[in-house]
């Protein structure tokens, strides 16, 4: 099916009762707010649809939270937020799920020293020595270390020891804008290729589309629309939920289609993301009532 060009948010109302949005890239890119967006929130609030916030970012949700209100956005306009920091939290917190429950107490922590307060509360217990950890939990990069390579002899020792490890997120940016950033995809990827055992948290596990319409009280996920900016984590995730997708366009878009040097037009974004088997049902320039 071709995905449909959309000027106007207002058209497709009457087609769906909740909506999934993604943050980055949708509302606020490079530090600049799109109040035309948040605008779209508000009519959605005023119409009494029903709207989830869903991000990959490592932080929790009430973090998140914080960030929605800074920008315009506040819980009134939304019934649902979740982040792959939440996730990943809850998951630890429980340990209800085959997966998590074999995983034990003890966590060697792969981050920024201010990432650390990500553990507060959670049952178990630090360790700066690898061969003494249950499990390795990648919070992002430690701020020393540049690339997924500099943290070979960890994982070498993680790999050893058969010790799993848990990333928060896999948003996969192979080429582009964030190839220099050292997410924690990443270092998952680099753990996964040696052999390790790698549980990920985030977009594009259909889990947390699921999780989040559950959330918003949703009684048919066939009139959900996910609105996102990202193909790998985003549309790719709505399809993995058996939902309906909407891609809006940002630097991370193009970094995922390699158009750095390019501007394409719409109808030529929309064929290469069917090339690269991606299909959207709608595609928008930017988010705009």
């Amino acid at each position: 099916m071709t995905a449909k060009i959309i000027k106007h948010f207002e058209d497709l109302i009457s087609q769906y009762d909740a909506y999934i949005f993604s943050v980055r890239g949708v509302f606020y890119e490079d530090e600049i707010v799109y109040e035309d967006a948040i605008q779209v929130i508000k009519n959605l609030s005023n119409l009494r649809k029903s709207v989830g916030m869903l991000s990959n970012a490592r932080e929790r949700s009430e973090e998140m939270m914080k960030f929605l209100e800074s920008i315009g956005i506040t819980p009134p306009h939304y019934q649902a937020l979740m982040t792959a920091g939440e996730a990943t939290y809850q998951h630890l917190s429980r340990q209800n799920d085959i997966r998590h429950a074999v995983l034990g107490k003890k966590c060697y922590f792969l981050g920024p020293q201010n990432g650390v307060r990500f553990l507060k509360d959670l049952n178990v217990n630090r360790t700066d020595l690898i061969e003494e950890a249950s499990f390795i939990l990648v919070y992002g990069s430690d701020g020393i270390h540049a690339k997924a390579s500099d943290y070979r002899s960890i994982l070498e020792q993680g790999l050893r020891h058969h010790i799993p490890m848990i990333c928060i997120s896999r948003e996969p940016v192979s080429d582009g804008l964030e190839a220099t950033a050292l997410n924690p995809a990443k270092i998952g990827e680099a753990y996964e290729k040696m052999g390790g055992t790698v549980f990920v948290h985030g977009k594009p596990n259909a889990s947390l589309f699921l999780k989040t319409s559950k959330d918003m009280n949703v009684a048919d996920i066939k009139r959900v629309l996910v609105v996102g900016d990202s193909l790998n984590a985003d549309i790719a995730g709505a399809k993995a939920a058996h939902m309906k997708s909407m891609l809006i366009l940002s630097h991370l878009t193009r970094a995922e289609l390699k158009l750095r040097q390019k501007n394409p037009s719409l109808e030529e974004i929309r064929d290469m993301a069917h090339e690269k088997g991606y299909n959207p049902l709608y595609i928008m320039s930017h988010l705009t009532w």
